[in-house]
């Protein structure tokens, strides 16, 4: 729901962990680009709208 309500938007990986686990979570860990993959492979066709910017986060198109 956050890469839909964001379309075209960057969302750094800060921001995606804030947003769904919460302040608490730990910045580095890659538990954001685990599940951005899992989301990719269960909307196959349209994971490649999914986007990721090096260093900087991941946008939908």
């Amino acid at each position: 729901m956050l890469f839909l309500t964001n379309t075209g938007r960057v969302l750094s990986r800060e921001r995606i962990l804030n947003a769904v686990w919460g302040l608490n979570a730990d910045s580095l860990t890659n538990v954001v680009d685990v599940y951005v993959g899992r989301v990719r492979r269960k909307i196959r066709e349209e994971g490649s709208r999914i986007v990721t910017l090096r260093n900087v986060g991941y946008r939908m198109d």
